[in-house]
């Protein structure tokens, strides 16, 4: 819901209860979860270091699902701290763990940041396979991320018309979500980023209206630093694709 400070509060005192009664999985599980609210802070150092610490534990007693979180999480601080390559080898080992102990939310997860490495990495190929090898996992909290990315890929290989279905199927899974929480943070950034591609797919003024009160209403909720910038960088990736410049007002709204 985008109160990070009160999630790290809360972690925190999770995390001491998970010392304290000597319970080492979850020791691990609360450092990752503490990771991801620095990673969201913007603090990406500090997020590194966390779940580092989580995975150390996760190796130490054989816990092969917080060892898949764990990778998976380091490769997507290293791709937000500017290291694609290093995050792209540290994703796909997290799609492998995971795909080996067949748990769906680090499997899918992982490919969803492996996605993002690889078009960073000017490969949309690659992340297109990965949003897509495995489409049918039942994970319906990632799903308007791993449809924005398809129609990103998809958007970057001159596919269009594909590129706006995925979009289109990306803004319908975040509704689905929305419908359930409406403060759901994660949907409503994949929401207005989705409408965004769709709106330079097509060049619809209408749609780039709609993704920048959609942007503004996900930046009002949830205004932390690292939430901010992985929304700006997915946003530079469309709007390279703006040929009309109808993105132009929406990314203007974003800068700091």
């Amino acid at each position: 819901m985008g109160d990070h400070r009160q999630a790290i509060d809360l972690h925190t005192q999770a995390l001491t209860i998970a010392r304290e009664t000597g319970y080492r999985r979850g020791e691990g599980l609360r450092l990752g979860n503490l990771g991801n609210c620095h990673y969201s802070l913007g603090d990406y150092r500090e997020a590194i270091d966390l779940h580092t610490r989580a995975l150390a534990i996760a190796r130490n007693i054989g816990d092969r699902y917080g060892e898949a979180n764990a990778v998976g999480y380091l490769g997507r601080a290293w791709l937000a701290s500017g290291n694609p390559r290093q995050a792209a080898t540290l994703l796909g080992e997290a799609v492998g763990i995971a795909d080996t102990t067949g748990d769906n939310e680090p499997a899918t997860e992982a490919r969803s940041w492996l996605a993002r490495a690889y078009l960073e990495l000017g490969d949309p190929a690659a992340a297109l396979a990965a949003v897509t090898a495995r489409r049918g996992l039942p994970y319906p909290a990632e799903e308007p991320a791993m449809r924005l990315l398809e129609g990103l890929a998809l958007l970057e290989l001159d596919r269009i018309e594909e590129s706006a279905r995925a979009f289109n199927e990306a803004v319908t899974a975040a509704d689905t979500l929305l419908a359930v929480a409406d403060r759901n943070v994660a949907a409503l950034q994949a929401r207005a980023l989705a409408l965004s591609g769709l709106a330079a797919a097509v060049g619809d003024l209408a749609l780039a209206t709609e993704a920048g009160e959609a942007l503004g209403l996900a930046g009002a909720l949830a205004g932390a630093a690292g939430v901010a910038a992985d929304t700006r960088r997915m946003l530079d990736q469309i709007a390279r694709h703006d040929q009309s410049g109808i993105l132009a007002e929406v990314r203007a709204a974003k800068d700091p």
